[in-house]
Formats: structure tokens, C-alpha cells, sequence
């Protein structure tokens, strides 16, 4: 398996360009964020182009002359589990006829019956019932074999089987599927796959196949893991899934209930995935969501939802993007980092309430009609090392968030404020140090945004306009040290000495 450090290492902490904070200071203007759309365009055009589906991030990466050194020494970043992908099988597969409304109760534990009647209407024949694997471990023969004996409609022959009815993997059962396998699932009679037992799979294909389905329109089949299932998921393709509005339907989702007790956290390396609604996770602590590309999605292309100390690593999101490509809600210490964002709608990369501790480390984010990295109600949260560049608002955004440290950013050429701070409460601080700010609409800006300690930014290159909204008329502290020589606190009212930086986190 590919060493994960080694990957984000290769990333880039700012992703060198060619022209740095040296070349904006000489005067030239905007030529770095120039340098930088054109090279993101170029890494673009590579990530859309089938023909490199099967190429590491990182060798793209080089190509485009966007890969260089990144943080080194974090070893807290890297997950602490690792798939097996060698495990055994438990012995024969063994599976029976299910009623489809058993599978759908089972999987709304927890989650509730939002779009469970949708799914019910979906069926090309409601009276059968669904394929339950209830022990062993199965592979795509054994799958064909089980479908057959239970009278189950299906077509496809040698590696690729096309579902016409729904799957459920039973607690204490797995299915296994291998490099060049495709398990496909029909729109138009309406399959799914729910996993409560384990699915394995490298180099392996699961996708929604058919025209829209004729009862529902809106249904897109979908693949869910819940309760103490467990999904480790390697290379291979994950497509055409997801459909509603809840992450029971999203596409590839795992659910965990108060009571799910999984024997490892999911697992999701090095898929290409397309035209799916979201990659969503739930209620799982530590899952890892590891160097995969995602395009063309439909909704938050990542969603965290209540997923503590969850790690999303090295991913590159291009093509349609309706809305967030990484959306954390109420996760604290999830980890994004080492991801590659490029064009899309709304803001890149969000945070917000409940995800204390987290942190956003080394990413790029370009081309955004929203925002680049949006912070709400994210408490003792790190945006440190990202490259933000030419987005359509801010290029990081902290609200209602306390004990934020913004370090090492380089923000650029984004359409309003390189960082904006908002909302904070009284006597608060946010550590702003060792960002580079250029040629955005304005440099610094805050609306209530109480006191920004400030430590060895570089704004040099913002020289239009250091600072906007209510600390505007503290231009002169600025000005006259464009380069951070000295440290000091500033808010709307002036400026005051530098405390130590001593956040209240745990």
C-alpha cells in the first residue's frame, strides 16, 4: 500500500510555483496567481482525462510543476489502522431470500425512514424480495451462484454481474471483489447494496447501469454501510450512485447508530469516484478517506457528519461541483489535508459547528466561485500551509470560532478578503502568523472579529489594499511594516502588545 506520509509529502505545503512572495514583492503583478491558474488548469485537464484514471496524484502533480516538499515530521496525521487485505474467507457463502422492507428497517435504524417509500416505489417488481448473503464470504461467482438459487433476477457473465434486485451483506457475512470485477447495479429496477457484514474491494467496479428509472426518476442506485459493517475499499471505480436528500442514499455512505460497534473504521484508498451524490460518513470515528479522485459529483462530494478524528488525505476533486467538495460537520479532530481542490461552486473546503480540534493542513484550493476554507463555530480548529488561490470570495474565512490558529497560508488573488474573521466574541484572539497575502481584494478584513494577533505575515504583495470592514482604519500599522517584522495584536479599535498565544483547547 502506498505510504500515505510519503504521498502528502509530495503534495506540497505551499506548492511552490515558480514565482513567489520574492517575485510579487519586485513588483510584478499578480504574475504568481497567473503562474498558479495555469498550472492548476493544466492539472486540471490531466485529472478529467480518463487516460490518467489509473496515475498517482502526485506524479500529476509534478507534472504540472505544482509537487514540492511538504510538512515533514507530523507523523499525527497518518491513520493509526490499516486494512487487511488478505484476509481470509470465513468459509462457504450462505444466502436467502430477505423481504426488500426488512433490508430498509434495517437500515434506517438510526437514520430514520426519510426516502425509504421512494426506494419501495423504485422496485421494477415490488413482490420480490431481496438477496441476503447470511454467512461466509462471497466473490462474484458465489454471487451469481446465490442469485440463481434464490430465483433472483440478474444478467452477466465472467467479471461482471449486473444486480436486479437489492443485496444485503448480513452481520457475520462478507463479499469480496477483485481487481477487474464489476458488480453493477440497475437504475431501472431499482438495486442497492446494503452492507451490514463486510465488503472488500480492490480494483473493483461498483456503479449504478440503465436509464432513469420509470417509477421514481430521482432514484440512483446505492451502496451503504451501517450498524457494525465494515468497508475497505481499494482502487478501482465507484460511479453513477446516490440520490435524495439524506446520507442513507448518498451514494457511498457509512451510518453508524449509537450502538455500532464496528471492528475497524471504513477504509477508502485510491478509487476514482464519479458522478456520485456524496462520499458521506456518519456517526464513524476514524475513517479514512485516502488519495482518491472524486468528479463530477453531485453534492458535497466529501460529507463528515459526527465522524471524530476522521482523516481525509491526499484526495483531488475537478469537474462539476454543485457545492462543498469537503463538508465537516460536528467532527472534532477530523483531519483534512494534502487535497487538491480545483473549480466547483460555493465554498471548498468547510467546517462548521462541532468540529473542535480540526484541522485543515497543506491543501490547494483554486478556482472556487465561492469561497476557499470556511471556518464556523470550529473551535481551537488549524488552518495552516494551504494554498488558496483565485476564488470567487475569501480565501479562508473564520466565524464564530474560537482559538483559530491561521499559519503558513499563501492566499492569493482571491475576488474579497485573503482572510476574513468574523463574529468572534469578546477578548478573543485569532493567531494569524507566517501568511503570505497577495493581490486579493483585500488583504486582511473582519467584522467583529475582535483581536487578530498578528506575527510574520507577508503582505507585501497587497499593497492595493492591506485591510477592509471594521479594522480598516488601521491601515497604517500595517503599512508601514507590510512584512511583519514586528508582532502585535490589532482589532477595530487599534493596536495592543503580542501575548503569547496560549488557546484554551484541550
Amino acid at each position: 500500500m502506498p505510504d500515505p506520509l510519503a504521498l502528502l509529502r509530495r503534495l506540497g505545503l505551499a506548492l511552490l510555483l515558480g514565482a513567489g512572495p520574492q517575485a510579487m514583492a519586485a513588483g510584478v503583478p499578480d504574475q504568481a496567481s497567473l503562474d498558479a491558474q495555469a498550472r492548476f488548469q493544466a492539472l486540471e485537464a490531466q485529472l478529467l482525462d480518463p487516460a490518467t484514471a489509473g496515475r498517482p496524484l502526485a506524479d500529476l502533480l509534478a507534472e504540472t510543476g505544482l509537487a514540492a516538499p511538504l510538512l515533514a515530521g507530523r507523523p499525527d496525521w497518518m491513520p493509526s489502522w490499516s486494512p487487511d487485505w488478505a484476509r481470509p474467507a470465513d468459509g462457504p457463502a450462505r444466502g436467502e431470500r430477505l423481504p426488500l422492507r426488512l433490508a430498509l428497517t434495517v437500515l434506517s435504524q438510526g437514520e430514520g425512514d426519510e426516502g425509504n417509500r421512494a426506494v419501495m416505489a423504485a422496485q421494477s417488481d415490488p413482490s420480490l424480495p431481496s438477496l441476503a448473503l447470511r454467512g461466509g464470504e462471497a466473490t462474484l461467482a458465489d454471487l451469481r451462484r446465490l442469485l440463481r438459487e434464490a430465483g433472483l433476477p440478474h444478467d452477466g457473465e465472467g467479471a461482471a454481474l449486473t444486480l436486479r434486485a437489492p443485496l444485503v451483506v448480513w452481520p457475520g457475512a462478507a463479499l469480496r471483489l477483485g481487481p477487474g470485477e464489476s458488480l453493477l447495479l440497475s437504475r431501472p429496477d431499482g438495486a442497492f447494496v446494503v452492507n451490514l457484514g463486510r465488503l472488500t474491494a480492490e480494483g473493483a467496479t461498483l456503479a449504478g447501469t440503465g436509464e432513469a428509472n420509470a417509477r421514481v426518476r430521482s432514484f440512483q442506485p446505492f451502496l451503504a454501510t451501517a450498524q457494525d459493517g465494515v468497508i475497505a475499499w481499494r482502487g478501482g471505480r465507484l460511479a453513477r450512485l446516490g440520490f435524495g436528500a439524506t446520507a442513507k442514499f448518498a451514494g457511498v455512505s457509512v451510518l453508524r447508530g449509537p450502538l455500532g460497534r464496528p471492528e475497524a473504521p471504513a477504509w477508502i484508498e485510491g478509487a476514482l469516484i464519479e458522478d456520485v451524490l456524496s462520499l458521506a460518513v456518519s456517526g464513524e470515528a476514524g475513517a479514512v478517506i485516502l488519495s482518491n479522485r472524486l468528479r463530477d459529483m453531485r453534492g458535497p462530494a466529501v460529507l463528515l457528519s459526527h465522524a471524530p478524528r476522521a482523516l481525509v488525505l491526499g484526495n483531488a476533486f475537478a469537474g462539476e461541483g454543485p457545492t462543498n467538495a469537503v463538508r465537516v460537520l460536528g467532527s472534532p479532530r477530523a483531519t483534512v489535508a494534502g487535497n487538491v481542490v480545483l473549480g466547483g461552486e460555493r465554498a471548498g473546503i468547510v467546517l462548521r459547528a462541532g468540529s473542535e480540534g480540526a484541522r485543515v493542513l497543506a491543501n490547494a484550493v483554486w478556482g472556487r466561485d465561492g469561497g476557499g476554507i470556511v471556518l464556523t463555530q470550529a473551535d481551537c480548529a488549524e488552518v495552516a500551509g494551504n494554498l488558496v488561490v483565485r476564488n470567487g470570495q475569501k480565501g479562508v474565512e473564520v466565524r464564530q470560532s474560537r482559538d483559530v490558529a491561521v499559519t503558513g497560508n499563501t492566499l492569493w488573488s482571491n475576488h474579497s478578503a485573503g482572510l476574513w474573521v468574523s463574529a468572534q466574541e469578546e477578548g478573543s484572539l485569532t493567531l494569524v502568523e507566517g501568511n503570505v497575502l497577495g493581490f486579493n481584494g483585500a488583504g486582511l478584513a473582519s467584522a467583529e472579529g475582535a483581536g487578530l494577533l498578528l506575527r510574520a505575515n507577508d503582505l507585501a504583495g497587497q499593497f492595493q489594499q492591506f485591510l477592509a470592514g471594521d479594522i480598516a482604519l488601521q491601515t497604517p500599522h500595517v503599512a508601514r511594516d507590510p512584512r511583519g517584522g514586528e508582532a502585535f495584536v490589532l482589532s477595530a479599535s487599534g493596536r495592543a502588545p503580542a501575548p503569547p498565544w496560549q488557546p484554551s483547547c484541550p
